[in-house]
């Protein structure tokens, strides 16, 4: 006769409370065991504010503006007359010296966007954390240093 406490019988009512026990606490951390986030869609998003992202995030060294309408915006896009002009070809001159993002269309904005969010955009938690905190202070403003000239 044993009289070990491996060998004794549960009480029926530790078995339900054991297994909700263990489903909440206990897991498996491997990769494939998460959920997969579910992926930001580029489509969604308005042309402006495709833009702004261009202009914000693809833009290395500032060549270009917010509101400038010129060849890398909307004045000559889908224009075939657009592309021949002299101001064009001097773009594209630019844009190879600089190495800026090249797009055509709005799908092409979209893929230079997403690929460039996907593959080089390094987030910083403090400056997202920094920067949300001052737009709800601010009324939506941009963060600047202020100088006092006096």
């Amino acid at each position: 006769m044993s009289t070990r406490s491996s060998q004794k019988q549960k009480p029926p009512y530790v078995v339900p409370v054991q297994k909700e026990y263990i489903a909440k606490y206990v897991h498996n951390n491997h990769p494939d065991n998460t959920p997969q986030k579910e992926t930001f869609d580029f489509s969604t998003l308005s042309l402006d504010e495709l833009r702004e992202y261009r202009v914000r995030y693809l833009n290395p060294s500032h060549l270009l503006s917010t509101d400038a309408h010129t060849f890398q915006g909307t004045l000559l896009e889908n224009n075939e007359l657009g592309n021949r002009t002299e101001s064009a070809a001097l773009n594209e001159q630019r844009k190879a010296e600089n190495n800026l993002y090249d797009y055509r269309t709005d799908k092409d904005l979209e893929i230079n966007a997403e690929n460039h969010f996907k593959n080089q955009l390094q987030v910083k938690e403090s400056e997202v954390i920094m920067n949300f905190v001052y737009k709800v202070r601010k009324d939506n403003d941009k963060f600047r240093l202020h100088f006092d000239r006096s």
